[in-house]
């Protein structure tokens, strides 16, 4: 698995039709309401090791908004519910990950871009229901990507790969100092979110650097390929 790409329609008053390509292996652009996704050669391919797809600096001023964004990658399931529900007018935007072959995953934070008059014009969800599909707030949806058309599959990430002979127990690794932050629920560090969504898995420590270091020594060493994707504040 590997995390491409992030919209954000708005955020409170932090972001606003923003996009972000994680990807070197990706050129991905939402315009004039489609998808546009495209494979492209990465030159630094294997860089990191077989283990590490790939490794994203983000860089800024202070306030502006890099905790923010880690914070919206690393919610769990119900940080996500909680935070979105009291403010869905203020909150809008969709990640989308690479699953295997040509099957992706998108986490909705609602469900504008899969019906009404501003969704994503190349989806297709083949005839699928959006109450069936997207029953409640965050439910990830996969896609198989068919000349540039994402065709609907299924809703439940765990279930999907387990079926499919793909590593189910992969895992987000969310690695930080900050105890008291408001977007995440400290009390759900050692949770993770079931069939909906890919699970996040909590770092939370004073000495975060030294967490991470250990955390990418470990995935490059792993004799067993295992794909996640890493991200500190």
């Amino acid at each position: 698995m590997e995390l491409l790409y992030l919209y954000i329609k708005r955020y409170d008053n932090v972001f606003e039709n923003q996009q972000i390509n994680f990807s070197s292996n990706y050129n991905i652009e939402y315009k004039d309401g489609c998808l546009n996704i495209e494979y492209k050669d990465n030159n630094m391919k294997g860089y990191y090791g077989d283990n590490i797809k790939n490794i994203t600096l983000l860089h800024g001023k202070n306030g502006a908004g890099k905790s923010t964004l880690l914070d919206l990658l690393g919610m769990r399931l119900d940080d996500r519910r909680r935070n979105s529900h009291r403010k869905e007018n203020r909150r809008s935007y969709f990640l989308m990950y690479h699953l295997y072959d040509n099957y992706y995953g998108f986490e909705f934070s609602d469900s504008s871009y899969i019906e009404g008059d501003q969704k994503i014009t190349n989806i297709n969800m083949h005839g699928i229901e959006v109450r069936q599909s997207l029953y409640k707030p965050w439910v990830s949806l996969i896609f198989s990507l068919e000349d540039n058309k994402l065709v609907y599959k299924n809703n439940f990430f765990k279930r999907w790969m387990e079926e499919n002979g793909e590593r189910a127990e992969t895992r987000y690794a969310y690695i930080t100092e900050d105890k008291y932050n408001s977007r995440i629920n400290s009390n759900f560090v050692s949770e993770d979110d079931g069939e909906y969504i890919f699970a996040r898995k909590y770092y939370i420590n004073g000495i975060c650097y030294e967490y991470l270091y250990k955390y990418l020594i470990y995935m490059k060493n792993k004799d067993e390929f295992w794909e996640t994707v890493s991200s500190f504040v």
